[in-house]
């Protein structure tokens, strides 16, 4: 690494319809080559975070009140929210008091939540996520909401009951036998179900297995914090530990200017 890539390289060469041939025989170095295309297109950020999953889920945006978070009609919340339920206005963002949530399709009893500070990842349950008998993914939310709706749950019926309603929705298809047997059940498909519980065990195992790095990262190296959200509207990537090399903040390794002959 200390040798090979500052020597020029037969091979490099400067190619393009008004290259000349001085041009196209420039001795250059993979290190010249990359420093010339860093600095005409930029840096590429490339995340090594043991929670990288959730920079790839949906963003919503939610006002965290006394209660909880609502997010189509349920409630969420969990201990951690206490200190962001009297955030003042920008806190998260520009205009408003929302905060931004990660949101997954294959299991939407609870979203997640950046700590602003620590960078860490908060889970935040439905408030009735433990009474769940069935995979609660966003299909499965959709036709149970259709459900409740026919039932005039929108007109007749409160938020709180509301969601009772398509609790016990959810948990009339709570297994196959059931499905099978009961006639008034004809909006749920087996297919739906077997589908749903396979991409919420799935999706269990990846949260599961982030929480889990994510702790092992902790420990083995402290956590870098930095907080707010960025002028995207994103958080910032808040979880960096340090053995995560950042040219802009650390210094290079003494290693590289080592002489390999030595």
């Amino acid at each position: 690494m200390t040798d090979y890539h500052r020597t020029w390289h037969q091979g490099i060469s400067v190619v393009g319809q008004d290259a000349s041939v001085e041009e196209a025989e420039l001795r250059m170095s993979p290190l010249e080559v990359f420093d010339a295309l860093v600095a005409a297109t930029g840096r590429i950020r490339i995340l090594q975070r043991s929670d990288l999953m959730y920079d790839f889920l949906p963003m919503v945006w939610g006002t965290i009140q006394h209660d909880g978070v609502e997010f189509k009609n349920l409630t969420y919340d969990c201990p951690e929210l206490e200190e962001f339920r009297n955030v003042p206005r920008g806190y998260f963002r520009d205009g408003d008091r929302a905060a931004p949530f990660f949101r997954d399709p294959n299991d939407v009893s609870r979203v997640w939540l950046r700590h602003p500070t620590t960078g860490d990842i908060i889970e935040v349950p439905w408030r009735k996520r433990h009474l769940l008998q069935a995979p609660m993914t966003e299909t499965m939310l959709r036709v149970a909401t259709s459900a409740v709706r026919r039932r005039g749950g929108n007109v007749a019926l409160s938020r709180s009951s509301t969601q009772r309603e398509l609790l016990e929705v959810l948990n009339d298809v709570g297994d196959l036998d059931r499905l099978r047997c009961d006639s008034d059940l004809s909006d749920w498909r087996i297919s739906m179900l077997t589908s749903a519980q396979m991409r919420a065990q799935r999706s269990s195992f990846e949260h599961a297995e982030a929480a889990a790095a994510g702790a092992v990262a902790t420990m083995a190296h402290p956590v870098r914090p930095s907080g707010g959200v960025d002028t995207a509207g994103r958080v910032p990537s808040a979880g960096l530990v340090s053995s995560e090399f950042d040219p802009h903040v650390d210094p290079w390794p003494a290693h590289l200017f080592e002489d390999p002959t030595c």
